[in-house]
């Protein structure tokens, strides 16, 4: 186990939850992308990773065990994390923690697997750092590894970390990459840049909210906000809407399934 030799971590998600949980919530959500990109400890609808204390110890070497516990605690405590024990042996207490939606969607993340896992690679940040999880898991997930990626790291609402946010939301979706990208140019053209993480969380948000998840919707969406050079993406028309799969034609439905009558 080797320490982390560079502290990183969202300034807006410190402003939420404090500066030292954002350090150790920015550790925890590298393995929580490595998993999920790799397909590896998913327990009950959501993507885990794994540690004890005195792994976290080790990794963490500027905090005792006490103030370990407190940070974990703490995080737990504003909702940032939520906890779990999958291990195959019910003696082994070592807790798996996952990120809570609120966290994700400070990320720009969202906990459907759709957007991260269809491109079967990890999407990994570019501020990713040392990690590492210990050897007691669950049977189907004991290929663990230690991580030393030392990528330099990047700024919330640095074009980096803003494109992180679409690409990530994307995933191997390369017509939906492209229409994003195709709604960054068209604000720029405007002069109403997508500048900042928290702007491109909120139109990713927005598109699933409209959509209701369906991705033709999210396609027209796009399509409809570049067309009209809009700043952010507004409700479909009757007559805007994609048809549904395999029904009647002429009779679009709404995001949810339900015809327009």
């Amino acid at each position: 186990m080797k320490p982390l030799d560079r502290i990183t971590g969202y300034a807006h998600v410190a402003l939420r939850y404090g500066l030292e949980e954002s350090i150790f919530l920015d550790s925890l959500m590298f393995w929580y992308k490595e998993n999920r990109a790799n397909q590896r400890n998913f327990q009950d609808g959501r993507w885990w990773t794994f540690n004890s204390v005195s792994a976290f110890a080790a990794m963490f070497p500027w905090w005792s065990r006490k103030q370990l516990r407190r940070v974990i605690a703490s995080c737990k405590e504003s909702g940032a994390i939520l906890t779990g024990n999958y291990n195959e042996d019910h003696r082994d207490r070592t807790l798996w923690y996952t990120p809570s939606d609120e966290l994700l969607e400070l990320y720009g993340l969202c906990q459907t697997e759709e957007h991260n896992s269809q491109s079967g690679q990890s999407s990994l940040p570019v501020w990713a750092s040392m990690s590492a999880q210990t050897d007691k898991c669950n049977k189907v997930t004991r290929n663990n590894h230690e991580e030393t990626n030392t990528s330099l790291p990047s700024t919330a609402n640095s074009p980096e970390g803003i494109a992180e946010v679409l690409e990530v939301y994307a995933g191997g979706d390369t017509e939906l990459r492209q229409l994003l990208a195709d709604f960054q140019e068209s604000r720029r053209k405007n002069k109403k840049p997508l500048h900042t993480h928290r702007a491109a969380v909120t139109l990713v948000n927005r598109l699933d909210k409209l959509s209701g998840g369906d991705r033709a919707c999210k396609l027209a969406l796009l399509e409809n906000a570049i067309l009209h050079s809009w700043a952010s993406v507004y409700p479909l028309k009757p007559d805007e809407l994609p048809q549904a799969a395999g029904g009647p034609a002429g009779q679009p439905v709404t995001p949810d399934g339900g015809k327009f009558i």
